[in-house]
């Protein structure tokens, strides 16, 4: 198994002389030695001369405010560290970085062995002049699980995003376009295994003319390895002691032979099935006047606004009822929370890594309505019940200090989820909870409830730049091209009611409307499905009231929110009637009854009288595989006239790169999960649309890409 898939090693630390140094490498990662005249430590000057003077970046981002561009600035970095040299270029950024809003830095950086948060926060203390963006790195510092981990700090125009894992299992998933690189791995003669020819291929497939690179090492290994991925070297002046040191950029062209070795670099028009050219997307051109227009106002399309208004896009949202939210996204509550599953996929993989950022996403949010007392969220935790078979443990377990309970996966941090004892789990929920049928309790400290509606209301209030119409129905979108020697169009995309008049038109447009994604021409193949939910609620009462979190049970209880409990949900496929039914409550309220009953009979049981019953129907939107349909919208004639080969298994034909419908892109099918999937999600479409270093590993956005269904009914002779 790649090592991209198992449980992280923490960093293991001695310190001295307030240096910390790595156990597994013996190696410091900074010198602490401090500068008698300035009363800086060598550490930060050493980064600044290294990393920040050898990139020229103050003078690159004061030109790059001189232009009136979207284009941000990307750095990518080998080695994070203690995350010094990402806090020295956040504070030269915020130094130098332009006005302009739409443009961020992009701060990408591996570690296989990053620091435990403590560890990360004690290693900062001794850098006061930083404290200002250490503190949002240490407050929004991820757990340490292996993939891609999106830290965004708007305040800053900075987005930071971590690889924790093996560098040779990382980068090759990375879709990125470096600016810069700093090499700033362990010494090569420490850290062999880093510094290796799939590095350097590595850096020359993520690197475009122009990129420069710096690194504090002068080693003959990185010298003919970057000489190899088509830089131009060049020895420099090192800090302090050290001599020399490398820096550099790279030429027009990345070819380049040195001895008998040559950058092996594939020629994008001659790929075969394995290279799966159809999830090869374009570059998004569509960009002139940065509108977008959004169809749906729920989950999905309201972090897509707000998401592309971070980045200064113009958005309108075209919503087809009176109020944001009226649909599957209008339930009273939901629940914030993932399941655990010991096997690895791409949907275990998708919802680890939006769980955690949803995480970090909702706590940047107001928890109450502005100019409200409406609680938004509540991380109040989330206790998950299950029988034991309900569970699927990874083979790779540790037991815990209850031997009735072992710890799900590895890969999960105890600042993630806990395996606790029944005991422990009343105690948590305040409730006597069903021992018979009950062997496994999962509590994730974090999680919690939001309320939907509130959530959507909310994101739409903190931009200027999203504008929304109401009762406003979609009937077509069209593509108007550019007409040869022709100046660009004010916009690509016209979108019309049913009487063919235009309702506004964009650069961009996104479909964020749950079962009504496929009405339109370019998206009617695709597979969704619906599925009826109802959601019940009953009055809270002085005994209730002692709920403390979420539970997960059959369905789920939630503690009071404005004087009731929401109790949900049903999940019925291809019931189709919207109709509250009383059976559907009486089913929901049942299964509290099997794994709480304490908490049931405190809420009335057998004799609540039903007159008490609220309940909300809603229909999900699902696709065949469970995960999302999230991405640029393929362009289906092509796709089937160029990729026909697939019906005969022609696995070895030359085929082109996928053709994808310039500015057009989908957000659906986040079925129960809307609340975990949906902002990682807006992250995906906006970084699409703005050409930037996306936040999930290749595989992963080959696995919400619309184009998946096209290919799949091909390979299956349809």
């Amino acid at each position: 198994m790649s090592s991209y898939y198992q449980a992280i090693e923490p960093a293991k630390l001695e310190w001295k002389d307030g240096t910390p140094v790595s156990k597994i490498f013996g190696d410091v990662y900074f010198s602490s030695t401090q500068s008698v005249t300035e009363g800086i430590k060598e550490g930060i000057q050493e980064c600044r001369h290294v990393f920040l003077e050898k990139n020229n970046l103050e003078q690159r981002w004061q030109q790059l405010a001189k232009i009136n561009t979207a284009s941000g600035f990307t750095i990518i970095e080998t080695g994070f560290g203690t995350g010094l040299n990402f806090l020295c270029a956040a504070q030269l950024w915020q130094k130098t970085r332009p006005n302009n809003s739409s443009q961020w830095l992009e701060f990408v950086s591996t570690e296989k062995h990053p620091l435990t948060h403590s560890d990360l926060g004690k290693s900062l203390q001794q850098f006061p002049e930083l404290n200002g963006p250490a503190e949002l790195l240490i407050k929004q510092y991820p757990p340490l699980t292996p993939g891609f981990h999106l830290i965004k700090l708007p305040s800053l125009k900075i987005k930071l995003l971590l690889l924790f894992g093996d560098i040779k299992d990382t980068l090759p998933q990375l879709t990125a376009k470096a600016d810069a690189w700093f090499l700033d791995g362990f010494s090569p003669a420490k850290n062999q295994s880093m510094w290796s020819t799939d590095l350097f291929k590595q850096i020359s497939r993520l690197s475009k003319p122009g990129t420069s690179f710096s690194t504090f090492t002068a080693a003959g290994v990185v010298k003919k390895g970057m000489r190899w991925a088509g830089f131009e070297v060049i020895k420099s002046d090192g800090f302090g002691r050290k001599r020399d040191m490398l820096c550099g950029t790279l030429n027009t062209t990345v070819e380049s032979k040195h001895g008998q070795q040559t950058v092996e670099k594939k020629n994008p028009d001659q790929l075969n099935a394995a290279d799966t050219p159809w999830f090869i997307t374009p570059d998004n051109s569509a960009t002139k006047n940065r509108t977008a227009t959004i169809i749906g106002g729920g989950l999905a399309g309201t972090t897509t606004a707000y998401s592309l208004a971070q980045r200064g896009w113009q958005v309108t949202i075209l919503e087809r009822h009176a109020e944001l939210a009226e649909e599957a996204s209008g339930n009273p509550a939901g629940v914030l929370y993932t399941k655990i599953n010991g096997e690895r996929n791409p949907q275990t993989e998708f919802y680890t890594s939006s769980y955690l950022y949803a995480l970090s996403f909702i706590q940047q949010m107001p928890r109450h309505l502005p100019s409200s007392r409406q609680v938004v969220w509540d991380n109040c935790g989330v206790l998950q019940l299950s029988s034991q078979e309900k569970i699927n443990l990874a083979k790779t377990t540790k037991a815990k200090s209850d031997s009735a309970n072992r710890f799900p996966n590895e890969l999960w941090p105890e600042s993630v989820v806990q395996a606790v004892s029944h005991e422990q789990a009343e105690k948590l929920c305040g409730f006597g909870l069903n021992k018979s049928t009950l062997q496994n309790f999962l509590f994730f400290p974090n999680a919690g409830w939001v309320c939907p509606p509130l959530l959507c209301r909310t994101l739409v209030k903190l931009s200027d730049n999203i504008n929304i119409i109401s009762n406003q129905e979609v009937a077509s979108i069209e593509y108007r091209p550019v007409e040869s020697g022709l100046a660009q169009p004010a916009s690509h995309w016209l979108l019309k009611d049913s009487n063919k008049k235009t309702i506004c038109s964009s650069d961009i447009v996104i479909l964020a409307n749950s079962l009504g994604g496929n009405q339109f021409n370019q998206t009617n193949y695709l597979p969704l499905h619906s599925v009826r939910g109802q959601v019940s609620s009953v009055p809270e009462n002085e005994n209730s009231i002692a709920l403390k979190t979420v539970l997960c049970h059959e369905g789920y209880t939630l503690p009071a929110i404005n004087h009731r409990h929401c109790i949900g949900a049903t999940f019925q496929p291809r019931d189709k009637q919207p109709e509250v039914r009383m059976e559907d409550n009486l089913s929901n309220f049942e299964k509290l009854k099997h794994a709480a009953p304490d908490l049931y009979q405190s809420l009335g049981g057998d004799k609540l009288d039903k007159k008490n019953f609220q309940g909300r129907t809603a229909f999900r939107c699902q696709s065949p595989d469970y995960l999302p349909v999230v991405g640029p919208v393929p362009d289906k004639d092509f796709f089937m006239a160029m990729y026909k080969g697939l019906n005969q298994g022609q696995t070895k034909t030359i085929y082109p790169r996928g053709r994808y419908h310039s500015g057009l892109y989908v957000n659906l099918a986040h079925g129960s999960r809307g609340l975990t999937s949906t902002p990682l999600a807006a992250e995906v479409i906006a970084s699409y649309a703005n050409n930037e270093t996306q936040a999930l590993p290749k595989h992963i956005l080959d696995a919400l890409n619309p184009a998946r269904f096209l290919i799949r009914g091909l390979k299956k002779g349809r």
